[in-house]
């Protein structure tokens, strides 16, 4: 399932995060009305048309949260990346040996 270390990461991190999170929560609410709109419009048509719409909708639904949910993964990754590359970059960041005489 889909699970964050909030309180291992800094606080700009983790509500950047969540901002995220609630990005996708929004995105499902529009792919349940996408989903719930092709079954409605397959009703007006015929029998065969639901009976597709009926099969169909539920796979669409899921590939569109599946979608959502590797795009929140992949900013997770981004952020975590950055973080590590802010540390590595810290330790790098030392002062030149004078040169030798």
């Amino acid at each position: 399932m889909f699970s964050l270390k909030i309180k291992s990461l800094k606080p700009s991190v983790a509500y950047k995060q969540l901002t995220f999170l609630a990005g996708a929560v929004v995105f499902i609410a529009i792919f349940q009305k996408a989903a719930l709109s092709i079954i409605i419009g397959a009703l007006q048509s015929g029998a065969l048309p639901i009976l597709l719409a009926i099969i169909a909708a539920p796979f669409v639904f899921l590939l569109y949260v599946v979608i959502a949910r590797v795009y929140c993964e992949v900013i997770i990754v981004l952020f975590k990346i950055a973080d590590n590359t802010a540390i590595l970059a810290g330790r790098h960041e030392q002062p030149p040996a004078p040169p030798a005489v």
